[in-house]
């Protein structure tokens, strides 16, 4: 690979990275405002690249966190059986408690 070409992936992958980190901020901002009545903390957003299941693993065990949600889609019993959900992935494994909120799924 060219040195120019593995610059313009570094460059695309931290854009999509910053652009992935602004819409959580804005979500954070949003639900923030929506009910002013429950404070909505986030002491900080992680945006990374690699496996789900083992990234998230991996902060659950440097972090002083006291509970983990997650949300989760589910896409179906069968796609579930055979590759697992990035949060059943997450609950097989816990060593601190994890809270799966079930999202509503869209059809794209």
């Amino acid at each position: 690979m060219t040195e120019k070409k593995e610059e313009m992936q570094r460059s695309n992958r931290e854009e999509g990275l910053q652009s992935i980190r602004k819409r959580i901020e804005a979500f954070c901002a949003e639900v923030t405002s929506k009910f002013p009545e429950c404070p909505f903390v986030v002491d900080e957003i992680l945006v990374e690249t690699g496996h789900p299941a083992e990234r998230i693993l991996h902060h659950l065990e440097k972090r002083p966190c006291e509970v983990v949600v997650m949300g989760s889609r589910g896409h179906g019993l069968l796609k579930e059986a055979l590759l697992g959900s990035t949060s059943h992935q997450v609950l097989r494994r816990p060593s601190k408690p994890v809270l799966v909120v079930p999202l509503p799924w869209k059809k794209d």
